[in-house]
This record gives structure tokens, C-alpha cells and sequence, in this order.
């Protein structure tokens, strides 16, 4: 789990000394008040994971298990999916309030970003699994690959899409993460992913990212439009996660 958490590093990092080698510290600047926005989300899933690990190291037949893991994955991914959404359509005004004034144009990645973290909370969900079944080594491989796209596509990207390039090759990196661990984990447990959730969701979050970048006219309604439709989307498992509170 150490190379896994240093591979962990490597993504979160990389980015920025590949921007002030090739873009200048100035641009890694603005980079980095993005990243620490978008990066909220992450330590609120690290400190959920951390809580409801234990329930899920209790012993229980294998139905048992993929009935859980699944009931938890439906509200877990309710509550990313609805905060993205929110922190992607409050990106200007979080930016304006969190950071000084030179920095505002930050908010541009911020979107980005955050979608990539929604996938990193995902990814990280599903190495609880590898927790429960005693496969470290797994959390450890997938994580490679995913620092090894980070690197690549910071290589390849940053001098075509500047700092865009940065937050599109982390957004890679956390998708193929979250795919691989998403396929492998099949074998150990079968967790119901609720296509008819998961991909209306990823759709609306890359709408609304490239009605960020783009500024179309009247962008706070369309956006609030997205931020409605995953709120919908998701009313089920959230709504029976209230009762049960």
C-alpha cells in the first residue's frame, strides 16, 4: 500500500512540475488553487471510506456482501455525483471567495478537475474491495497504470492544451483507474453499478464542464439545468439515505 499511496502522490503532483517546466510557475499557480477546489470532495470520500471500511471487513456470506457494497455504492455515488455537479456550477463563485483576485481564472479547471476526483472517489471506493479480499497488490498495479497515464498524458497534452492538457490527463488517469478496478473487482464481488444512474450522470458532468469552458450565454441556467437533472437522477438513493438517518 505505500508504493500505491506514492503512485497516488505521483497524480496529484505531477502535474504541476510539468506545467512550471513547460508553462512557468505562473501558470502552475493557478493550476494548483484549481486542484485544492476540486479536491474538497476527495478528502470528504477518504474520510466516508475510512468510516464504513470497518462494516465492510465484518464477515458475511458473498450475497450478503454484494448487497451491501451495492446499497452503499448507490448512495456513495448519489452524494459524488451531486456534489461535482454543485462544485462544477459554483466553480466561479468558490474560486472568486477562496482565492486571491490574480487567481480567479483558475475556475477555467476547476470543472475538469472535479470529474476527475468524482472518478478518483469511485476508484477509491472499489479498493475497499481489494481490502475486504486481502488484494493489496491490486490497489497497488491499478494505481500504476493510472500514474503512468498521468505522466504520459501530461507529456503529450500539456503543450497542445496547456494547463487543460494537466487537468485532461488526471481526468484519464482517474477514468482508467476506476475501469480497470471496476472490471477486476467482478471476480470478487458482483456490486450492481445502475448503468441508468452512472452514465446520465458522467454525460451531464462533461456537458456542463464543456458549457463551463465554452461560456455559452445564459451558463448559470443551463447549468443549473445539469445540476437538476443528476439531482433527479439520484433522488432515489438519496432519499432512502435520509430516512434511514
Amino acid at each position: 500500500l505505500i508504493p500505491a499511496t506514492v503512485c497516488s502522490w505521483i497524480i496529484n503532483i505531477s502535474d504541476r512540475y510539468f506545467i512550471s517546466y513547460m508553462l512557468g510557475a505562473d501558470v502552475s499557480g493557478l493550476y494548483a488553487v484549481a486542484n485544492k477546489i476540486s479536491t474538497i470532495m476527495l478528502i470528504i470520500s477518504n474520510i466516508f471510506t475510512s468510516a464504513w471500511q470497518l462494516s465492510a471487513m465484518e464477515g458475511r456470506p458473498r450475497a450478503e456482501k454484494e448487497r451491501f457494497f451495492s446499497n452503499v455504492y448507490a448512495v456513495y455515488s448519489a452524494i459524488a455525483f451531486v456534489t461535482a455537479s454543485g462544485v462544477i456550477l459554483t466553480a466561479r463563485l468558490s474560486t472568486r471567495l477562496l482565492a486571491a483576485p490574480e487567481y480567479y481564472e483558475a475556475w477555467r479547471y476547476v470543472p475538469v478537475l472535479t470529474l476527475a476526483t468524482t472518478f478518483a472517489c469511485l476508484g477509491s471506493f472499489l479498493s475497499s474491495i481489494y481490502m475486504v479480499e486481502q488484494r493489496s497488490t491490486a490497489t497497488l498495479v491499478t494505481t500504476m497504470l493510472g500514474a503512468a497515464c498521468n505522466l504520459a498524458g501530461n507529456f503529450f497534452l500539456i503543450p497542445l492544451w496547456g494547463s487543460m492538457g494537466a487537468a485532461v490527463s488526471t481526468l484519464f488517469s482517474y477514468i482508467l483507474i476506476f475501469t480497470v478496478r471496476a472490471l477486476h473487482t467482478r471476480s470478487m464481488l458482483r456490486i450492481h453499478w445502475a448503468l441508468h444512474r452512472l452514465l446520465p450522470c458522467v454525460l451531464l458532468l462533461c456537458i456542463q464542464c464543456v458549457l463551463m469552458e465554452r461560456e455559452v450565454p445564459n451558463l448559470p441556467l443551463w447549468s443549473c439545468l445539469c445540476f437538476a437533472a443528476v439531482a433527479l437522477i439520484n433522488r432515489r438513493p438519496l432519499w432512502s439515505a435520509l430516512r434511514k438517518a
